[in-house]
C-alpha cells in the first residue's frame, strides 16, 4: 500500500512550510505600515487557550524553549511610537483596533502568524506586561518584536535588544486571522494569513491522522 506513506509525506512538507514561515529575520527596517484601522472597536481579544491546540502541534517553533513549566524565547526587539513620520496617520490607534498602551500593561508589533494577537509576554528581568495588538510590515517574516514607546527618546533608549521573554498568554490565530480578512489587498497581511492557514492546515491533517489511527 502506498497511500499511508504518501499521506505523512505530504504532511511533513506542510509541517515544514508552517516552521520555515517562523523563522527569524536578523533585519528589521524600521518602517510601521499597517492597514487601514477601524474607527471602532467593540471585540474582545482572544481568550485563554484559543488556538492552543494549534500552536501544540506545530510547535516548538524555531527559538522556542521550555523553562520552568513556561515556553520562552530570545527575539530581538525594536522599538516604535506613534509620533515616528511612517505612523502619524495611524495616531495611537494599534492593529487591533484600540489604543496604544504604555502602563501596566504595554502594546507591542509582531507578525501575527509569529505572535498572535493578544499574546501576553513578559521581558525577562523587567516587571511590564506586553501585549502583542499591533503589526507592521517591516516585521512580517520575522520573529522581532517591536515594542511601543510613546516618545521618540524611548525608541533612542532601546534601541535594538536581544532579549529572552516568557510568554504569559498564547494568543489567538483565529482571531488574527479574522482581523486581517479585510485587509488582504495589503501584501503583508496576505503573507500573514498565507502563513496561518499553513498552520491550520497542519494541525488539521494531524488532527485527522491521529483521529484514524485510534
Amino acid at each position: 500500500m502506498t497511500v499511508v506513506p504518501r499521506f505523512f509525506s505530504l504532511l511533513g512538507l506542510c509541517a515544514v512550510c508552517c516552521l520555515a514561515s517562523c523563522a527569524a529575520s536578523p533585519t528589521v527596517a524600521k518602517t510601521r505600515t499597517q492597514a487601514k484601522m477601524p474607527t471602532r472597536s467593540t471585540a474582545t481579544l482572544g481568550k485563554p487557550g484559543v488556538d492552543k491546540a494549534c500552536f501544540v502541534r506545530t510547535s516548538p517553533h524555531p527559538g522556542f524553549f521550555r523553562k520552568n513549566g513556561s515556553l520562552h524565547a530570545v527575539v530581538k526587539t525594536t522599538a516604535y511610537s506613534h509620533l515616528e513620520a511612517d505612523s502619524l496617520k495611524y495616531g495611537r490607534k494599534n492593529a487591533y483596533g484600540t489604543e496604544l498602551r504604555y502602563d501596566h500593561v504595554r502594546s507591542a508589533a509582531a507578525d501575527w502568524s509569529v505572535f498572535p494577537v493578544g499574546t501576553l509576554f513578559r521581558i525577562v528581568g523587567q516587571p511590564y506586561t506586553y501585549r502583542i495588538d499591533d503589526y507592521g510590515s517591516a516585521l512580517v517574516g520575522t520573529r522581532t518584536i517591536d515594542l511601543y514607546q510613546p516618545t521618540k527618546e524611548g525608541i533612542k533608549a532601546w534601541g535594538a535588544r536581544m532579549v529572552e521573554i516568557e510568554i504569559l498568554k498564547w494568543g489567538s490565530y483565529s482571531r488574527s486571522r479574522e482581523i486581517m480578512a479585510d485587509r488582504s489587498r495589503h501584501p503583508h497581511v496576505r503573507a500573514m494569513l498565507t502563513s496561518i492557514n499553513r498552520k491550520q492546515l497542519v494541525a488539521t491533517t494531524t488532527a485527522g491522522a491521529r483521529t484514524r489511527a485510534h
